[in-house]
């Protein structure tokens, strides 16, 4: 009898599930750890209780409409085994999903130092931790006003803008981030889309003068930079200029580590390259979030300037070192991120999700 607090709940990676909480006692409340043992009952030393997971989220995420989720409905871009089953648990693999502010607070470095851990998910934890980006949430909802990405990025355009009209009109802090064109190139998907041209351009001479970024998450190129007054720069290449053949060889579902092998090959090298339109989801990963970037998305006055220094004071009592300073901007239209990906150097991260749901792909080795 009484009442239970919970703090989070958590999968380890042989599969046990773990309830954090507190319990009332005669002498106040006292800390408990419930391992799973049947479909509704959790057992601690001295105790069972009787919870169900869907009782668990209403309770814990009030803020949720967790009887109208639908990852089906959120996500109709993932494989219909893979969203059965996030609607049973949040994460696939080992992880935690945090009810409560003081034990995020308290618990958050043990969570995700311990060896095998996933992610750590809190959430609405903007609000309940009364970060000052609660209110930037507001402005970018309220400026994005169910616009699209490219909408957001070229207010100006009368027809789907190629990958290089975008680079040209944003900041310079955006156009530093990584475009994932995986979804976004859908010739015809738009009205007023143009065909795409493709371009064949010879350079003679070593250094090329340019740089290439990944077109998706895993394979194609993008050119990412271009050195002025370059071969690259003079044989009319833009920054946004999709390569689709190195001589003569298709390079558009390459490795981009094969594509810069491909680039290294002595002069002369010809390359086709295509601008198309991006009619279709378009993502953009990894930005700094500087202010002419935030502002983009929120209006004038948005900064997310605060949100590091603000989180390392509120993880103090379990500290965590972050590595960046500036934090990272993502943003995409519906379905338009990549497919489940385990990241080549695990890092510990804190991020934001503004609008609809963010996916996590753990592997549990």
């Amino acid at each position: 009898s009484g009442y239970i607090r919970l703090g989070a709940l958590e999968r380890i990676a042989d599969g046990a599930e773990w309830l954090h909480a507190q319990v009332e006692a005669p002498g106040g409340w006292q800390p408990a750890l419930f391992l799973r043992s049947g479909p509704d009952s959790w057992r601690s030393t001295d105790s069972i209780i009787h919870l169900s997971l869907a009782s668990i989220a209403a309770a814990a995420l009030p803020h949720l409409d967790v009887k109208q989720s639908n990852l089906h409905a959120a996500a109709p871009a993932w494989p219909c085994d893979l969203t059965d089953e996030l609607d049973r648990w949040p994460l696939k693999g080992p992880g935690a999903v945090v009810f409560d502010p003081q034990f995020f607070m308290q618990r958050a470095a043990a969570l995700v130092t311990r060896p095998g851990a996933g992610p750590v998910l809190f959430p609405g934890a903007s609000s309940r931790l009364k970060l000052n980006t609660d209110s930037l949430i507001k402005e970018i909802e309220s400026n994005i006003a169910g616009r699209s990405l490219c909408q957001v990025l070229s207010p100006s355009a009368t027809m789907a803008p190629s990958l290089c009209d975008l680079m040209a009109e944003v900041p310079q802090s955006i156009s530093h981030g990584h475009f994932d064109l995986a979804r976004a190139e859908v010739p015809g998907a738009a009205q007023d889309a143009v065909a795409p041209q493709a371009q064949e351009v010879t350079l003679a001479s070593h250094p090329y003068g340019f740089e290439c970024d990944s077109r998706t998450w895993v394979s194609g190129a993008v050119i990412a930079s271009i050195v002025p007054g370059s071969p690259a720069d003079l044989a009319g290449c833009r920054k946004g200029d999709v390569l689709v053949e190195v001589n003569g060889a298709n390079v558009t579902h390459a490795a981009l580590e094969d594509i810069e092998d491909l680039l290294r090959a002595p002069p002369p090298i010809s390359l086709t390259l295509q601008r198309a339109p991006l009619a279709g989801s378009l993502y953009l990963r990894e930005t700094p979030a500087v202010d002419d970037a935030v502002e983009v998305f929120s209006g004038p006055g948005g900064s997310a300037a605060n949100l590091v220094p603000e989180m390392t004071q509120r993880l103090s009592v379990a500290p965590l070192f972050f590595h960046e300073r500036v934090p990272m901007l993502f943003a995409g239209d519906g379905g338009s991120a990549s497919h489940v990906h385990v990241d080549r150097k695990p890092l510990v991260q804190f991020c934001h999700v503004l609008h609809g749901i963010k996916l996590f792909g753990v592997s549990v080795r």
